[in-house]
């Protein structure tokens, strides 16, 4: 049996090409994977009625009931769902999976959880699945939460969980940045705030 080729023409809504994307400074220079996190100015696409979604920004510690897919400086600890498309074995690229927890901060130097820049979620998804996001109050009904991480990076001897960076200060920062880039043009990083993470 042949795999599904999905391509622009034959996926759904179609596509959409990234003009522009936009990193942290600390990960394009010194591969800092506690700011392993990028977002792309997006342009025109899709297919004939096929609409983008809109982005709204959760900006609150904590959260609360206003809609939104990106949340900054939320509670650290919080229930999250990581979902990638894992290539290495036993995975094949081919599926969508997901792991579910309690995320918590991670000491690289004394291998315990406390409150450092990125976190770890229990999860066995393997490489390839790096960039999939991480949903705090997730909807299984209609696909939908608010994107708080993405899958990084596992530390050598611990398969068992999957770090990704924690948005905060620095994170939005560099949203905002995506937000206010206007057309394509040259690919940006942006420095640390004033006060990190």
């Amino acid at each position: 049996m042949q795999p599904t080729v999905l391509d622009c023409s034959t996926n759904s809504l179609g596509c959409w090409t990234a003009a522009k994307l936009v990193t942290t400074s600390r990960w394009a220079t010194n591969g800092d994977f506690s700011y392993d996190l990028a977002f792309a100015v997006v342009g025109p696409g899709g297919l004939d009625g096929a609409t983008g979604l809109e982005i709204a920004i959760d900006s609150t510690a904590g959260g609360d009931a206003t809609p939104a897919q990106v949340g900054f400086n939320r509670s650290r600890g919080e229930f999250l769902a990581s979902f990638g498309y894992p290539q290495a074995p036993p995975y094949d690229g081919q599926d969508l999976f997901y792991c579910a927890g309690d995320a918590q901060a991670w000491d690289r130097l004394n291998r315990r959880f406390l409150n450092s820049y990125d976190q770890g979620l229990k999860c066995d998804l393997t490489g390839g699945s790096s960039g999939g996001p991480w949903y705090a109050e997730f909807d299984t009904v209609i696909g939908a939460g608010i994107a708080t991480s993405v899958n990084s990076f596992k530390y050598l001897g611990d398969d068992s969980t999957m770090h990704g960076p924690y948005f905060g200060n620095y994170a939005q920062k560099v949203y905002l940045e995506a937000v206010d880039a206007s057309g394509s043009g040259d690919n940006a990083t942006v420095g640390p705030p004033n006060s990190l993470p």
